[in-house]
């Protein structure tokens, strides 16, 4: 008796990755023209997020931190999304977002920790995050909030 397996889950920097032996349904998601920006300090060799939007075609950018983070959003005004991590050195994910809500309230900011129950949902909202997802990520459930924010119309 053989057995197949149809997917195997990996955990890549606070992501849970799913390998399935088939492809995903073809235009489910698309993020082409959008631009998000990953503000994340991994310093892992592969951002496991660029790779796993790729496939979207999304504009991709990265900030490995807060200040960085803050100078690319005021030098672009056309960031669409922001995966915000709030655990980062130099300034954290929510010192991060209080600043850039300060010249722009409407950017959707998805708060992404590994500690939310000790900083609390209504505190990562109340700094101007619109939403957040705990580690180990779902990559269908992030998939699924990025496209809900993008479709959004918040400009």
């Amino acid at each position: 008796m053989k057995i197949q397996v149809s997917h195997k889950l990996i955990i890549f920097c606070g992501i849970k990755v799913i390998f399935k032996n088939h492809e995903e349904e073809p235009g489910l998601f698309d993020f082409s023209g959008k631009t998000i920006l990953n503000v994340n300090d991994s310093v892992a060799g592969i951002d496991p997020f660029e790779w796993l939007l790729d496939k979207f075609h999304p504009n991709y950018i990265r900030a490995h931190d807060g200040a960085e983070a803050i100078t690319i959003c005021t030098q672009n005004h056309n960031i669409d999304l922001i995966l915000m991590d709030l655990h980062m050195p130099i300034m954290d994910g929510l010192q991060t977002t209080e600043k850039i809500r300060k010249f722009n309230p409407v950017v959707p900011i998805i708060a992404i920790t590994s500690a939310g129950f000790e900083i609390g949902a209504e505190h990562i909202k109340k700094v101007g995050c619109n939403d957040f997802l705990f580690k180990p990520i779902n990559p269908q459930k992030l998939l699924k909030m990025i496209d809900h924010y993008l479709r959004m119309e918040h400009r």
